[in-house]
């Protein structure tokens, strides 16, 4: 059905041009039998029969001609001759066609081919195709800069969605991905603080939540209670703290800049923290005992000191005295 149907199209346009432009999918057929005449040959009808369905080219058409009219035909038409078929797939896989041949039509070529292939997978095509007709362009672009998981952060974030994908590597963009759903449940005003500490800090945001789910494996790390906990530590949490559920599974912070902290560190729950504060309370009675007996030492030290310079060393002043009374004792004797 699909060969008579595209045989019957073919021939009119080579036996009678002026009937033509009497089938509204005529415009796009000639287009594909471009496109697919510059590899299949003389072949490109049945390519094109075989890889096109006539349902399919039926349901775009009227779509497109509901919506724009002749006009956005012949723009379609241009734009498959270019790309190829995976315009129609695009275009039958959104919710409306212009938004979405508007984004194209904005994309140097290679790109658009791309971008098309992109689109016109199913389900994540569609979930592109929202994304593009809300955000355009750049919804299309972070797609192609992290494939399956720019449209997504675009789709979840919009515009800062599409500033987080310029500023990611696509190692960190999938570290982010896995969470990006429940970002997008926060309130706005985490929601916006969290891809904010994402977009400045990527590389150690990206290793805090690398951590995180290598020490809690299937916990979520931003539910509210934890992203208010990671907001307020923000200096610790990109320095090496680490957020845990404790045993009746409430979110902690650990940091593990201390020697007690970096052994303890595994032991997730009060009893670690109760631990480390009391190794610390003997750590500091120990010093404070140690300086209390330094300082017993110097005073038996200074009261012994006193003591020899009191009898057997006499001062400046005894000897002056004595010396005095001597004097005295002789002038006495010689009088007499």
């Amino acid at each position: 059905m699909n060969r008579i149907f595209y045989v019957a199209i073919i021939a009119t346009l080579l036996c009678i041009p002026a009937a033509a432009n009497a089938h509204p999918a005529t415009p796009i057929v000639k287009a594909l039998t471009r496109y697919f005449g510059k590899t299949a040959g003389k072949e490109a009808g049945e390519q094109l029969a075989k890889e096109v369905p006539e349902v399919l080219i039926k349901r775009v058409t009227t779509k497109i001609v509901r919506e724009g009219g002749e006009e956005s035909i012949e723009q379609v038409s241009i734009m498959v001759a270019k790309i190829g078929p995976d315009v129609l797939r695009a275009i039958d896989n959104a919710p409306v066609s212009t938004p979405i041949l508007r984004a194209l039509d904005d994309l140097p070529a290679e790109q658009a081919t791309k971008a098309a292939a992109r689109l016109a997978a199913r389900e994540t095509g569609s979930e592109l195709a929202e994304a593009t007709i809300k955000h355009g362009t750049k919804a299309l672009t972070s797609e192609l800069r992290h494939p399956g998981i720019g449209g997504q952060m675009v789709r979840l974030f919009g515009d800062d969605g599409a500033s987080l994908c310029g500023k990611l590597t696509t190692d960190q963009a999938i570290t982010v991905g896995r969470h990006a759903d429940d970002i997008a449940k926060l309130p706005v005003t985490q929601r916006n603080a969290v891809i904010g500490m994402i977009g400045e800090q990527s590389d150690r945001m990206c290793r805090f939540i690398g951590r995180f789910v290598s020490d809690n494996p299937g916990k979520v790390l931003f539910t509210g209670v934890a992203t208010t906990i990671v907001l307020a530590n923000a200096d610790k949490v990109l320095g090496d703290a680490e957020l845990v559920y404790d045993q009746t599974g409430n979110p902690i912070l650990i940091e593990k800049s201390g020697l007690i902290e970096r052994l303890l560190g595994p032991v997730i729950g009060p009893a670690a923290k109760g631990v480390a504060l009391l190794v610390n309370g003997v750590a500091i009675i120990a010093i404070l005992f140690v300086a209390a007996y330094a300082l017993i030492k110097l005073r038996k030290i200074w009261s012994a000191n006193k003591t020899l310079s009191g009898g057997e060393n006499p001062t400046a002043a005894d000897n002056l005295a004595q010396e005095s009374t001597s004097h005295s004792t002789d002038h006495t004797t010689t009088v007499e």
